[in-house]
């Protein structure tokens, strides 16, 4: 028994403008032709297929989808027809049947590939029969029954390379045609029919003799909610067993196991749900029973032509050197590329045309140096001087003609002058020619690279700031590391910048405590304070030292309390080192919960036991 919520699940579920209204499939792989007609006839084919699927098992009244149908090429053609009739029980009372047939056209860009446009033809019907429906206040309007036939078009293309990647886009519903009978249930405001847009890619790829693997993505989206995107993979062994695993966003994970056996195929897939419906239902079942026709080719009768020349260049094979290749008289039938009358197999140089003394290769200025080797191949000169009428009078490669520096070697992106310490400036522009420098400089070091070059740079090798030339600072006091008697503590000037020093109430600091979080080592905020309170009582007396000991409360095992009383010792020590406190000054001791100083029962107790003590030994 239905109750009225069921029948406005299914209604607003199928035929409201902000859903997904059209059947689910996750064997993608053998019903690409369902949601694009572009696929008709371009792969698997001719075919015929029954189809079943069961959404959301479990449910009373669960959406079924069945469909028979097929599809085959008419490759003399381009073309390809297929169809199928299709029932789908979507669940409550509404119901959708049917036939959708099918025709696409192929335009081939070459002999392994091009891009296929099809275009479906669909007449639905939707029925609604509310007879089987019980409330507890009954509605005669919605125990009645409606029918209405619907037209409709389905368009998509794809591009296909080699029978291995496609890549298909498709639009279904395209007419949006409203179902005016449904409107008398007075359920919903309007009911009608909205646009699916379907984006699908997929690459086979053989891994070896035995096994095949395509990987595919799907994208379903009707631009009134978010899309839906569904990734996956199938691989086939021996062209007889296959399996698949693919993920839909946010919906379910879906695996598929299948037989091919001659021309028969079987597969089955399981949908585990991965959304918020898996409490309800135990998933969704489909099935596929395929059968596949063989296509029978005649054998063309093809005569082999008498060979005399295969290569075609007016010379016959017996006499032709080179009879898989076109060539020339000259070269007895041998290519030769350049005219040069020298076969390519011997010319060094088969793309310019050359002389027979240098292997094929020119000589343009005449002067015994090929132009490959020649520097001035238009201006005769002497072999020493690389074919050019002038020298090079520094040996640096750069001819004197060319050369700014004539007297000095140098080098080519200086026009022959020298850059002695190689940071990119040339000598006669470097204000420090034998120091490796910047541009911004003048060619100049900056070594600790803080901005200011070395000759100015009180501190060279310490990265500095401007304010103190160049020297670091590194308690911000004014006064440079170099002269600040205390480097790591801010302090006055006039006291070499170190702090002044001041009576401490030593009593007063004893009475502070270092509180910990539950479970945890670190020290809160408050106590970091009072830790670097502690480290400059160390700095006024260096003779002192400090012995720490870290305590827990009972929570929890003893030997974790007291690692982590280890631990929070270690943690006051390691932030004392970081204050400048030398490490020897400070005895680090823990004891978990052995000794506590309140009760254990009571949260409050518990807070003081969670605590680090100290305590000054001093000279």
């Amino acid at each position: 028994m239905k109750k009225l919520g069921i029948i406005l699940v299914a209604i607003s579920l199928n035929l409201t403008l902000n859903a997904q209204q059209l059947s689910m499939y996750s064997q993608y792989y053998w019903n690409d032709f369902v949601i694009n007609p572009a696929f008709t006839g371009i792969r698997n084919t001719p075919r015929v297929q029954f189809n079943y699927r069961n959404q959301w098992a479990g449910f009373e009244g669960s959406p079924k989808t069945y469909n028979l149908g097929g599809h085959t090429s008419l490759k003399k053609l381009n073309m390809g027809i297929g169809g199928m009739l299709f029932s789908d029980d979507q669940g409550g009372a509404i119901t959708q049947t049917g036939f959708q047939l099918n025709y696409s056209y192929n335009l081939r860009f070459n002999e392994i590939s091009g891009i296929s446009l099809g275009l479906s033809g669909i007449i639905n019907q939707y029925s609604y029969d509310g007879s089987a429906m019980s409330n507890a206040q009954p509605d005669a309007v919605l125990q009645s029954s409606v029918r209405q036939l619907v037209p409709d078009f389905n368009f998509g293309a794809v591009y296909h390379y080699k029978n291995q990647l496609f890549i298909g886009l498709s639009s279904n519903q395209l007419i949006q045609t409203k179902i005016n009978q449904f409107n008398s249930l007075n359920i919903a405001s309007q009911n009608q029919l909205i646009r699916h847009y379907y984006l699908t890619a997929s690459y086979n790829s053989k891994l070896n003799d035995k096994l095949a693997l395509e990987p595919y993505v799907l994208t379903r989206t009707t631009f009134r909610t978010l899309p839906q995107l569904e990734v996956g993979s199938k691989l086939t062994y021996n062209n007889f067993l296959l399996g698949g695993l693919s993920y839909r966003n946010k919906e379910s994970v879906v695996a598929l196991m299948g037989i091919n056996y001659k021309q028969f195929l079987f597969v089955y897939s399981y949908d585990i749900l991965i959304s918020k419906l898996r409490k309800y239902s135990g998933g969704s079942h489909e099935l596929l029973l395929a059968y596949q026709f063989v296509q029978k080719t005649k054998p063309e009768n093809v005569k082999a032509p008498k060979i005399k020349d295969r290569d075609a260049d007016g010379i016959t094979d017996k006499e032709d050197v080179c009879p898989d290749e076109k060539g020339t008289l000259l070269t007895k039938g041998c290519p030769d590329r350049d005219n040069d009358s020298i076969r390519d197999s011997e010319d060094a140089c088969p793309d310019i045309a050359g002389l027979i003394k240098f292997q094929g290769c020119p000589d343009s200025d005449g002067d015994g140096l090929i132009d490959g080797n020649d520097e001035c191949p238009n201006l005769a000169g002497p072999m020493e001087n690389k074919g050019c009428p002038f020298g090079d009078s520094d040996n640096d490669g750069v001819l004197d003609k060319d050369d700014a520096c004539q007297d000095i070697a140098g080098l080519k992106e200086f026009l022959g002058c020298p850059d002695s310490d190689n940071d990119g400036i040339k000598d006669s522009e470097d204000l420090c020619p034998n120091k490796k420098g910047l541009k911004e400089f003048g060619g100049c070091p900056d070594t600790d690279g803080d901005g200011l070059e070395d000759s100015k740079d009180a501190c060279p090798n310490e990265k500095g700031i401007l304010a103190m030339n160049g020297c670091p600072d590194k308690d911000g006091d004014g006064l440079s590391d170099k002269d600040d008697a205390c480097p790591e503590i801010s302090g006055p000037i006039d006291n070499k910048g170190c702090p002044l020093k001041k009576k401490r109430n030593i009593d007063e600091l004893m009475k502070k405590k270092l509180v910990c979080a539950s479970g945890k080592p670190d020290i809160i905020e408050q106590s970091k304070l009072v830790v670097k309170e502690i480290a400059l009582v160390l700095k006024e007396e260096p003779t002192w030292t400090i012995t720490i000991e870290g305590h827990t409360d009972n929570i929890g095992d003893a030997n974790a309390n007291l690692i982590l009383s280890k631990k929070r010792s270690e943690t006051v020590k390691n932030l004392l080192i970081s204050y400048g406190i030398d490490a020897s000054r400070i005895n680090a001791g823990y004891y978990g919960e052995l000794k506590p100083i309140a009760d254990n029962t009571t949260p409050e107790g518990r807070n003081k036991n969670r605590r680090i003590d100290f305590k000054f030994e001093m000279d």
